[in-house]
């Protein structure tokens, strides 16, 4: 069966408001749906940093997806502590160093 939340959380990635972005991001990072991938993958090329933001647990699994750059930037125009943990502890020597100035600079 389709998820039904699909048609909602596109709408919702189309609002000006950042922190609707964000979640509706998170809630597809959440899904195994293929357009929910086709949103997560798109979102990279398109620059879309809210959405790597919100997906950051995604993208740091996706090492595949080369996007260290994008992922630094979504931390320190978007991040939170939570996310600067999962950078920390993440295998990704750039993303931890990132994690460390991000602290220094909102701690």
């Amino acid at each position: 069966m389709p998820d039904l939340a699909i048609p909602a959380l596109m709408m919702a990635l189309e609002k000006r408001s950042v922190h609707i972005r964000i979640g509706a991001a998170r809630a597809f990072s959440q899904m195994t749906d293929a357009r929910a991938e086709r949103v997560l993958l798109d979102a990279p090329t398109e620059n879309k940093i809210d959405i790597i933001a919100g997906a950051y647990s995604y993208y740091i699994r996706r090492i595949d997806l080369h996007i260290d750059e994008l992922l630094i930037k979504a931390l320190f125009n978007h991040g939170d502590i939570f996310m600067a943990e999962e950078y920390s502890n993440s295998d990704n020597n750039r993303l931890r160093e990132a994690a460390i100035e991000w602290k220094k600079k909102h701690l």
